[in-house]
């Protein structure tokens, strides 16, 4: 339902949905619960609310002993915390997600909400580095969108911050042949939002001007393939 718009009703079905769980169901069901219902809020920008389910699953994930869903819970954390400018807390629930997490992908969380960090505080090269180890960790083997997309943001993010235009474009463009499907809106439009800050911060320069049109086009074209069901959504639009 939130995906499709219906967000205030598909929020509450998922709270309720969470406290039957939490009288009833296995531990493995209460930790994702924790996981989908905070990225539900995260995604429609309820970024406070989405931090108190994480904290809560993070200390049941703590008591059951279960170590891969803590360490999602963490870079959940990270995001939520990274959102609320909160960035000191949201590196170490990064870095808690990297401790405690015994498979590839929960670990390329943490790995990625690092990369995402240092290019927001400018570091570049500390992004391009922990986007590598993200890569690393989420491998080649059945990708995700909701895991490959935002690697794919944050490559163009580091490409524009290192005057890299042309490769920012290259790696859109690869990113737009590929296409956005159903239900991607939330990694789609900070996708897009970055590229056409990355053209908006080259207007003028003489790399920039080959091609633009072409690149503007296709950013157009994609923004009108992606939902905007949430105020979030439409800000970012």
């Amino acid at each position: 339902m939130v995906d499709a718009g219906d967000v205030e009703t598909g929020i509450a079905e998922m709270y309720e949905v969470k406290e039957r769980v939490l009288r009833h169901a296995p531990s493995m069901v209460t930790g994702r619960v924790h996981i989908n219902l905070p990225s539900h809020l995260e995604s429609v920008g309820r970024s406070r609310e989405a931090v108190t389910v994480l904290r809560e699953g993070i200390e049941l994930a703590r008591r059951s002993g279960l170590l891969d869903t803590e360490a999602w819970v963490w870079g959940n954390l990270s995001e939520s915390l990274y959102a609320l400018g909160q960035w000191d807390e949201a590196v170490e629930a990064a870095r808690n997600a990297l401790g405690v997490g015994l498979s590839g992908k929960p670990s390329g969380s943490g790995a990625m909400r690092l990369a995402d960090l240092a290019l927001a505080r400018g570091d570049l090269a500390e992004a391009a580095r922990q986007l590598a180890a993200a890569r690393a960790h989420f491998g080649t083997h059945d990708p995700m969108p909701q895991h490959s997309l935002p690697l794919v943001r944050t490559a163009i993010g580091i490409a524009a911050g290192e005057g890299r235009l042309l490769d920012a474009r290259a790696t859109l463009e690869d990113a737009l042949d590929a296409g956005f499907p159903p239900g991607t809106q939330r990694d789609g439009w900070p996708l897009l939002l970055v590229a056409a800050t990355a053209e908006a911060d080259a207007r003028g320069l003489p790399v920039a001007e080959a091609g633009r049109a072409g690149t503007l086009e296709r950013l157009r074209t994609a923004a009108k393939s992606l939902a905007t069901g949430a105020p979030v959504g439409l800000a970012q639009a």
